[in-house]
């Protein structure tokens, strides 16, 4: 089983002498000229900048141990066009072991260029990454045993029966066939094991593809859009199949961009934007520093007016409600009430929202001046083209 080729053949160089096995031939090529001198030139302060409660210096090692976590990123960084274009920048990542944590960004934020990179496919301009506190991708092969992934759409034999693919990849790690009907019936597809692939739905193909990661028993699953392009009967399989693995014990990291999807199966987010780390911590943190309150007062300008003098966000809806929001914490109703107050207004009506994690992660975008669907790379000063380039 192998993950699809999207990009092209790249230079030699690029080749890291360690493939993983993660469930098929890695050929993967990074598509873009590697340039080794791209680090040389001064990076604009702005695009080193963390927003998130993360914020340290690369450079100065922690005081955790990695080996804490099942994955930790420092400083890592990608850059594209000689430089001039950061995929990833100076990124920072967390996972903790244990549960489903979500690697969430807008497309072309650099998600799959990170996973990439972790699992050596693509080769990182600076920066550490460990993986189980190994140090990866140096270490890939004492811990690649432990770890299993799906990286962009995984590669299936569509005239074989489902059983009879995982067999194929078992013999060639030398399994027994045990293991092969172990994790048939770990993703809930015995009654289908017989049936060619090709009448398989894309659902069952995609848990086909969550069996054949699980074969050596891995410790830690990476899943590149899981749930991309999935109907809803197809996701809600997947998603259990998912809560299932985290419940066993294991930690189950998921990139993706469906944000209803991930509020139900995750516990942990990291969320980026521009290759940067914008926000991580659990669903729940981010859930409750993210509220808003729904006021209505009359006269709703001059409420607007004084919310916004004191510091808070407001969002109007052309009735006689304000949304107030707050960039650093969930606001409180008495002290909207206060503030209103103080300037001569009384509401009649406040009312806390609860926020969806689409809630929290557009208001992040938003701040970073971009949207659901764009999370380009940065281009940084002198770059004659203007253009922008985001990876994934």
């Amino acid at each position: 089983m192998q993950a699809s080729r999207s990009e092209g053949a790249s230079d030699p160089a690029e080749r890291d002498a360690h493939r993983p096995d993660i469930g098929g031939d890695a050929h993967d090529r990074d598509a873009h000229a590697h340039d080794r001198d791209a680090h040389a030139h001064d990076r604009d302060a702005h695009d080193r900048h963390l927003v998130g409660p993360n914020d340290h210096d690369p450079g100065v090692p922690d005081a955790e141990d990695p080996g804490q976590h099942a994955i930790v990123i420092r400083g890592l960084r990608k850059t594209y066009r000689r430089g001039r274009v950061a995929a990833v920048s100076d990124l920072d990542l967390t996972v903790p072991r244990g549960g489903v944590h979500a690697f969430l960004g807008p497309n072309g934020s650099g998600k799959t260029t990170t996973l990439r990179m972790l699992l050596g496919l693509t080769r990182a301009d600076a920066g550490t990454m460990t993986i189980l506190g190994t140090p990866v991708p140096d270490g890939l092969p004492d811990v690649i045993d432990r770890v299993g992934a799906i990286v962009e759409q995984p590669k299936l034999f569509p005239t074989m029966s489902g059983r009879d693919n995982l067999v194929v990849l078992g013999r060639g790690i030398g399994l027994p066939r045990q293991r092969v009907d172990a994790v048939i019936d770990q993703v809930g597809l015995g009654p289908r094991a017989k049936d060619l692939v090709h009448g398989y739905s894309l659902g069952m193909r995609q848990r086909l593809a969550i069996a054949a990661t699980l074969l050596k028993d891995p410790e830690v699953l990476i899943f590149d859009e899981p749930t991309n392009g999935l109907d809803p009967a197809g996701m809600h399989e997947v998603r259990v199949t998912l809560r299932g693995l985290a419940e066993a014990g294991r930690t189950v990291v998921i990139s993706s961009h469906l944000l209803a999807e991930v509020q139900q199966v995750a516990d942990t987010v990291s969320i980026i934007g521009r290759g940067r780390l914008l926000r991580e911590g659990t669903v729940a943190e981010l859930l409750t520093s993210s509220g808003r309150v729904q006021v209505r007062v009359r006269p709703v300008e001059d409420a607007a007016r004084a919310l916004t003098d004191a510091g808070y966000m407001v969002a109007l809806d052309g009735s006689d409600r304000v949304t107030v929001s707050h960039p650093d914490a969930a606001p409180r109703p008495d002290a909207i009430a206060r503030t209103l107050g103080e300037a001569g207004l009384w509401p009649t009506e406040l009312i806390r929202a609860t926020p969806s994690l689409e809630d929290v992660f557009l208001a992040l975008t938003a701040r970073e001046h971009l949207t659901a669907t764009s999370g380009q790379g940065i281009v940084f000063p002198g770059d004659p083209s203007g253009a922008r380039e985001g990876a994934a």
